[in-house]
């Protein structure tokens, strides 16, 4: 439920997650996103623009991050060309609505953020019509890199303008051995019983559902979420195959950072989280949620209801 929604949602909130999984991959500027990501650029699997050996930079990146801008029109393109080892992983974004391809030692299109092999990777700058500047940060990580911890602060809830309907689930994948510990609140149990029976809390049905999706349990992740959800064409037009279109083919994995009750009662309560998406392509975004969920009584369990993006 939360990863469909990041799909269709998320995109007015960070160009980060709008991203494919072939060798192209599509970044828009922010402030042009709509609730759809068919209003975006759709890259081709393969560029058609020729990159000119004199439109070739040779840069150095490490661990620190570098910005470096051009411009690039539909007969020209933009080249950088750096040197990695094998295992690092390439992280860049830009805000410009362009389309970015990365190409190994062997020229062959980079499919996922991992470079496979030691040598000089060039990263290709293009646009499929008109013309338009762009700022492009890039650097590496270490394989072995864990994903920063947040420190947890004191939670407030920040009220936003509208509720999304919760959609599919986003990963954390079971190849980040060592992922940041996931800070909680003190309870483990919800104060409110029913026939004397302690109730678990709302944040374990949260946790239990990203971990699932980071072991590649797509259809026991899936079948965490209500039936009115899983049937929602908005937030699953293809049903599980859209479910497995996001997390299995676009998510790398996502690295929790805090995840605390909120607020709750007998019959709803509000988890928040903060997370990190680490994308297949190598981008990476901060994202903040709220999950609303609902007591089903007959069943004694905590339901995903509605999720929320927020700043």
């Amino acid at each position: 439920m939360i990863a469909m929604n990041i799909l269709f949602k998320f995109t007015s909130v960070t160009s980060l997650i709008l991203l494919i999984t072939s060798g192209c991959t599509p970044a828009a500027n922010t402030q042009n996103l709509t609730t759809s990501s068919s209003n975006l650029t759709k890259c081709p699997d393969k560029p058609e623009a020729v990159l000119d050996a004199n439109k070739v930079k040779t840069i150095n990146l490490s661990n620190q991050k570098i910005t470096e801008s051009g411009m690039v029109s539909q007969n020209k393109s933009v080249g950088y060309v750096f040197e990695a080892q094998a295992g690092q992983r390439l992280v860049y974004n830009t805000l410009q609505d362009v389309c970015i391809a990365v190409y190994t030692p062997e020229n062959r299109l980079l499919n996922s953020g991992v470079l496979p092999i030691t040598g000089k990777y060039t990263v290709q700058i293009f646009i499929l019509k008109g013309s338009t500047t762009f700022d492009l940060a890039m650097n590496l990580e270490s394989k072995s890199t864990s994903p920063p911890t947040v420190t947890p602060t004191t939670p407030t809830v920040t009220p936003t303008s509208s509720t999304t309907p919760l959609a599919t689930t986003p990963p954390s994948l079971t190849k980040n051995t060592n992922p940041s510990p996931i800070s909680t609140s003190k309870e483990r149990f919800s104060s409110f019983t029913n026939n004397n029976v302690s109730r678990p809390s709302p944040t374990e049905v949260i946790k239990d559902y990203y971990a699932k999706i980071n072991n590649r349990q797509y259809r026991s992740a899936w079948n965490i979420l209500p039936v009115e959800l899983q049937e929602d064409k908005e937030l699953h037009p293809n049903g599980y195959s859209s479910f497995l279109d996001w997390y299995r083919d676009k998510v790398d994995f996502i690295n929790i950072h805090n995840i605390y009750l909120a607020e709750s009662n007998k019959d709803y309560a509000t988890v928040k989280m903060s997370s990190t998406y680490y994308m297949r392509s190598g981008r990476k975004a901060p994202i903040n949620l709220n999950f609303y969920m609902v007591w089903n009584e007959s069943q004694q369990k905590w339901e995903l209801s509605k999720t929320k993006i927020v700043n």
